[in-house]
């Protein structure tokens, strides 16, 4: 995937305020624009996951996270895992879903290795890559589209016209 650039060129006013910008500002649009670049992996996983139970389909979020450090922000479509605050709050977790994406063994009489047996196997039924491949181009449309959106009301604050 190509990384986003920005450049500005033309308004020295805009320039210089984008000289200014402190890295909070910064991280809060490209916070922003990465959370709703995921949005449509996020609904595409979430109808193509094949299970009859809705806590996988409920369980799939997105998340942002912004390292201040380093100045980055990680995007992250998945299956929220089950934990003590999770099953404190009563959000919907599931521990099963790589079992769904990536198929298994159905082992009989203990584990494998053990004295169990492979007596069959599940096929995979990926839907996290599909969503993902099916959505690259539109996440990069969005993200695009979305920190332009966001320069612009930042510049619109500072008293700039973008």
């Amino acid at each position: 995937m190509a990384l986003a650039t920005l450049s500005i060129s033309g308004d020295k006013a805009l320039e210089r305020m984008f000289k200014r910008l402190t890295g909070p500002e910064i991280l809060k649009i490209t916070r922003a624009s990465v959370n709703k670049a995921m949005t449509p992996v996020l609904t595409t996983a979430r109808k193509e996951v094949s299970v009859k139970s809705g806590d996988t389909k409920r369980a799939i979020i997105k998340k942002a996270v912004v390292y201040k450090r380093e100045g980055n922000v990680l995007g992250m479509v998945g299956v929220r895992r089950a934990n003590f605050r999770s099953t404190q709050k009563g959000e919907a977790t599931s521990n099963l879903e790589h079992i769904i994406e990536l198929g298994h063994l159905i082992v009989k009489g203990g584990k494998l290795g053990a004295g169990g047996r492979v007596v069959g196997f599940v096929p995979p039924r990926p839907f996290m890559l599909p969503a993902w491949r099916r959505n690259r181009e539109k996440m990069q449309r969005r993200y695009a589209k979305s920190m332009e959106n966001g320069v612009h009301k930042l510049a619109a604050k500072g008293g700039f016209k973008a």
